[in-house]
C-alpha cells in the first residue's frame, strides 16, 4: 500500500469515529440533560448545536483529506462530486414530481394518503436538501471567481 494513502484512510476512520461520538455521545447527553418539553426549545437548540459541531468536524476532515490527495485523486473527487451530485439531484426531481403529484397514492391508495399538509412537508423536506446544494454551488463559484482573478 502506498505510504500516501494510509494517512488518508486514517483520517476517514477518524472522521467516522468523530461523527459517531458527536451523534451518539452528544445526542445521548442532550436527551438525558434536557427532557422533552412541549415546545422543545432547549432541546432543539442543543441538538442543532451538536449538528453544527458535527458538520464543522466533517468539513475539517474533508478539507484535510482533500489536501492530502494527489492531483489525480483530487480531480477524480471533484469530477465525481460535480457530475455525480448533479445527475443525482437531477434524477431526484423525477421522483419528487412523481411523489408530489400523488404517484405513491396512485400506486397504493391504502397506504399513501397525500393531503395538503403532507405535501407541504414533503416540499419543505426536499427543498431543505436541494436549495443548500444550489447555494453552496453558487457560493463556491463566486469564491472561485473572486480569488482566481
Amino acid at each position: 500500500m502506498p505510504r500516501r494513502r494510509l494517512p488518508l484512510r486514517a483520517y476517514m476512520l477518524v472522521s467516522l469515529a468523530g461523527i459517531l461520538a458527536f451523534v451518539l455521545g452528544a445526542g445521548l447527553l442532550v436527551r438525558r440533560a434536557l427532557p422533552p418539553e412541549p415546545s422543545g426549545g432547549g432541546r432543539i437548540l442543543a441538538m442543532t448545536a451538536v449538528s453544527a459541531v458535527a458538520v464543522g468536524w466533517l468539513l475539517w476532515v474533508a478539507i484535510t483529506c482533500f489536501r492530502r490527495m494527489d492531483e489525480f485523486r483530487q480531480a477524480a473527487a471533484k469530477f465525481a462530486w460535480y457530475w455525480g451530485g448533479s445527475v443525482g439531484v437531477g434524477l431526484s426531481t423525477i421522483l419528487y414530481a412523481f411523489i408530489g403529484i400523488g404517484g405513491l397514492h396512485w400506486l397504493d391508495p391504502a397506504d399513501f394518503h397525500l393531503g395538503r399538509d403532507l405535501f407541504e412537508a414533503y416540499v419543505l423536506g426536499y427543498m431543505t436538501a436541494v436549495l443548500p446544494i444550489l447555494a453552496g454551488f453558487l457560493g463556491a463559484r463566486i469564491w472561485w471567481r473572486i480569488t482566481k482573478r
